[in-house]
C-alpha cells in the first residue's frame, strides 16, 4: 500500500466512524499535510479519491471542503433508464446523482433498444437494483416487482397509478403565451412535434391554445403546425404553410428549444418583411443564452433530484408505497425580449 492509499484508508475510516459530522468543514490540506508530515500535493490527492468516491465535496473558493456522508457507499443501487444525450436528460441526470451521492446510493446508467427493454427489465430485478427512475419510456409492468418513479411521462395523461414527477407543462406554456398577448401578439402560431399527442407536450399545446382562446382568438386549432424534431427543413416547410395560411403572424410559440431553434435556422432563408418572435421551451443549455430566447426553463436538475429523493424515500419507508405524484414548477424567462406591437 503506497502512501496516498494509506491516507486515504485512514481518513476513509475517520469519515465512517462520524469523526467528522456530515456538513461540518473538513481539515484543510495544509492542516492534514501537517498532521501526517507529508507533502501537499500527496494530502491532495487522497482528499481528492474522498471527493471522487461520494465522502466529500469542495465547497465555493474559500469556503474549504464538506463532509457529505458516513456509511459505507452504497446502501443501494439506482437504475437511471432513459437516454442521457440531450443536454435536458443530462441535466436531469445530474440532479439524480447529486442527490443519490448525498444519501449514499449508487446510480447506473441504462439506455437499451426498445427491443432489449424487457431483457434489461429481468436483469435489473434479479441483479441487485434497489428502483428505476425513467425518462421517455413506456409505462413499464403493472407487477414490475422494483420500485419506479416516472419523469414527465404522459402519453398524453399521466397513470396515476404510478409514481410521478412531472413539470407544469400546461401552464409554462399557457404563461408564455400571455405574454406574447401582453405585448401586442395576437397574430400567433403554436409549432409542435409530431407525437405531440402521445406525450407530455399535449399538455403545452393545450395550455398554449387555451390561451388563445381566453382572449377571443378564433380558430386556434388551425394554428397549430407540426414538424419533425431536429430537421430546419420541415422548419422551413412549416413557414411556409404558415404564412400562407396567416400572412400577418408575428410570433410563433414552440413546444420545445429544439423546434425554435430549427426556426430560428430556417428564417435566415425566408423571406418574410417582419419576422416573427420566436418563442421555445426547456431553457436548453446556450440557447436561450445566445439567442436570449424567450421560453420555459423546466428546472431539469430539479426534476432529477425530486424523483431520486421520492425513490429513496419509497425504498426507506419513510412514505408509503401509494401512487405519488410531485409538480416541479416551469417558468418562463428572458420574456423582456419580446418585442411589443
Amino acid at each position: 500500500m503506497n502512501k496516498n492509499q494509506e491516507l486515504h484508508a485512514i481518513l476513509e475510516g475517520e469519515l465512517q466512524k462520524g469523526e467528522y459530522p456530515v456538513g461540518s468543514r473538513f481539515p484543510s490540506e495544509y492542516e492534514l499535510a501537517e498532521r501526517f508530515g507529508v507533502g501537499r500535493c500527496t494530502i491532495n490527492k487522497a482528499v481528492s479519491d474522498l471527493i471522487a468516491t461520494g465522502w466529500l465535496a469542495r465547497g465555493k473558493r474559500g469556503s474549504g471542503t464538506r463532509v457529505l456522508r458516513h456509511e459505507k457507499y452504497p446502501q443501494g443501487r439506482l437504475v437511471f433508464l432513459g437516454n442521457w444525450a440531450h443536454y435536458h436528460n443530462a441535466m436531469v441526470l445530474m440532479g439524480i446523482q447529486r442527490t443519490a451521492m448525498t444519501r449514499n446510493y449508487a446510480v447506473e446508467l441504462s439506455c437499451p433498444a426498445r427491443e432489449e427493454l424487457n431483457r434489461n427489465l429481468d436483469r435489473f430485478a434479479g441483479g441487485g437494483v434497489s428502483g428505476i427512475i425513467t425518462i421517455a419510456y413506456d409505462w413499464l409492468p403493472k407487477d414490475y416487482p422494483l420500485p419506479v418513479v416516472y419523469i414527465d411521462f404522459g402519453t398524453p395523461e399521466y397513470d396515476p397509478a404510478c409514481h410521478n414527477v412531472v413539470n407544469r407543462n400546461y401552464e409554462g406554456a399557457h404563461n408564455i403565451v400571455k405574454a406574447l398577448l401582453a405585448a401586442g401578439h395576437r397574430e400567433i402560431a403554436v409549432y409542435t412535434n409530431r407525437d405531440y399527442m402521445h406525450s407530455h407536450r399535449y399538455f403545452r399545446v393545450k395550455g398554449m391554445l387555451d390561451a388563445l382562446r381566453e382572449v377571443g382568438i378564433p380558430d386556434v386549432e388551425d394554428r397549430v403546425f407540426v414538424g419533425l424534431e431536429y430537421q430546419v427543413y420541415d422548419a422551413s416547410e412549416m413557414l411556409e404553410r404558415l404564412y400562407r395560411k396567416f400572412p400577418d403572424t408575428t410570433a410563433v410559440a414552440t413546444v420545445s428549444d429544439d423546434l425554435a431553434i430549427q426556426v430560428l435556422i430556417a428564417m435566415k432563408n425566408f423571406s418574410i418583411s417582419r419576422p416573427p418572435v420566436i418563442t421555445g421551451f426547456g431553457n436548453v443549455a446556450n440557447i436561450s443564452d445566445v439567442y436570449m430566447l424567450p421560453t420555459v426553463d423546466q428546472h431539469p436538475q430539479h426534476l432529477g433530484a425530486r424523483a431520486c429523493d421520492m425513490l429513496i424515500d419509497i425504498l426507506e419507508k419513510r412514505r408509503t408505497p401509494d401512487p405519488i405524484m410531485e409538480y416541479v414548477d416551469a417558468t418562463p424567462i428572458n420574456l423582456a425580449s419580446i418585442p411589443r406591437i
